[in-house]
């Protein structure tokens, strides 16, 4: 319906016969009305497209675990701690509230050696068992609301069962001052992710180099700590080798792990990538790690490390890939 303005009506000078006009001067003047400062409207900061990260288990104290005393009485040496890891199995142990840590007496991951993962009970792990080999011991144990395992291997001639039982009874002590870290999901979290095949199906990988890439399943570490197979299952990670043209890549995809781009390390650089809202190029260090991409859909967390041909850039393919398999997921 359309509506018509009504023409204002014109105010009439008085004039009334015997009524004398009033005198400019008994008029008395109004004070104008004070100025206003106009409104500042304060911009509205633009949200991180990187959620938020989850809290640590245990504030991320490896002490928590096992003290330096409590691992030099299990090994039967001075321990120190590993260098922290980024690896993905790091960040799906995390994702499911869980902490691991490791010392070693020498190099990282040489015996005397100790591998801790705790995670809270909800998740499901194996049945309670110590499995001794050799030298070593990989065991499970229920400890309060959490889930204590871990890998022992002491000096030569101590006896690594023992050293399981010191260090459970050690935590035991300890256990019941901590409770497991809330693990509420980003909105957008894939509910699940498909296997390698069905992925490889799903995802154009021939514009990563002109051929499709065939998918299997990534191996995991041989002889870990059962809480960190728990945890990768737990998580919903898949992790996937890609070959195809002299081209190798490793995929992992982690649901609602899309913070851990925000925590990449000191020398990673943004990235622009179809299909995330952030993403970051990590570079090679010899005999660390390899060329590797971060990326988020602003929920989830995709990762791409690729073995390439020498005198490659590896920046390229590797976004290529992880924006194919963006497109696929999403």
């Amino acid at each position: 319906m359309r509506f018509r303005l009504l023409a204002p009506i014109a105010l009439l000078a008085l004039t009334l016969s015997g009524c004398a006009a009033a005198d400019a001067s008994d008029i008395e003047p109004t004070e104008p009305a004070p100025a206003t400062e106009p409104a500042v409207v304060e911009p509205t900061p633009e949200p991180d497209p990187v959620p938020t990260a989850p809290a640590e288990a245990f504030d991320g104290d490896c002490g928590v675990l096992a003290t330096d005393d409590e691992l030099a009485m299990a090994a039967g040496a001075a321990l120190r701690p590993d260098p922290a890891s980024t690896s993905w199995t790091a960040i799906a142990v995390r994702a499911v509230g869980g902490l691991s840590c490791s010392w070693s007496g020498g190099e990282p991951g040489w015996a005397p050696r100790v591998s801790l993962t705790v995670l809270p009970a909800d998740v499901e792990v194996s049945d309670p068992e110590t499995y001794c080999y050799g030298v070593a011991c990989r065991f499970t144990s229920r400890i309060g609301t959490w889930w204590f395992t871990g890998t022992v291997e002491p000096v030569a001639g101590m006896d690594p069962e023992m050293a399981v039982m010191s260090l459970e009874s050690a935590f035991g002590v300890r256990a019941s001052q901590y409770v497991p870290v809330d693990r509420e999901q980003p909105a957008g979290t894939w509910t699940e992710v498909p296997d390698c095949d069905p992925l490889a199906a799903s995802a154009d990988t021939s514009v990563v180099t002109d051929v499709a890439l065939t998918a299997n399943p990534t191996n995991l570490p041989g002889e870990a700590d059962p809480g960190l197979y728990a945890a990768v299952t737990a998580s919903g990670a898949i992790g996937c080798l890609w070959d195809g043209a002299r081209a190798g890549f490793e995929t992992v995809l982690v649901p609602g792990a899309g913070w851990a781009v925000g925590e990449a390390p000191a020398d990673a650089e943004p990235v622009e990538l179809a299909g995330a809202v952030a993403a970051a190029f990590v570079p090679e260090v010899a005999q660390q790690r390899r060329p590797t991409v971060l990326a988020t859909d602003g929920a989830n967390l995709m990762i791409v490390a690729n073995q390439l041909p020498d005198g490659t850039d590896p920046a390229e393919p590797t976004a290529a890939l992880a924006s194919a398999l963006l497109a696929a997921m999403n």
